[in-house]
């Protein structure tokens, strides 16, 4: 695929997988669109999502924001 979504719950920074699949998508010069669906804003995002800035975006759980990150994302 061209972009990696993820969906972005309170306990999503504890997965180490959900880690390593931003970083993998990284590292292979595609980009992540991250959805923030966090009840509690409080909870931290995945920790890749800061390593890797350049290739992620982060978008709030709307569809219409999500539907304008990928068309910008796959342009």
């Amino acid at each position: 695929s061209s972009i990696t979504i993820v969906m972005a719950s309170d306990d999503t920074h504890k997965s180490k997988w959900v880690n390593w699949e931003i970083d993998e998508t990284a590292k292979m010069g595609k980009k992540v669109l991250v959805i923030d669906a966090r009840k509690n804003t409080k909870s931290p995002l995945p920790s890749a999502v800061d390593s890797n800035k350049s290739s992620v975006k982060v978008v709030p759980w709307k569809i219409d924001n999500v539907m304008s990150a990928i068309d910008g994302l796959t342009q």
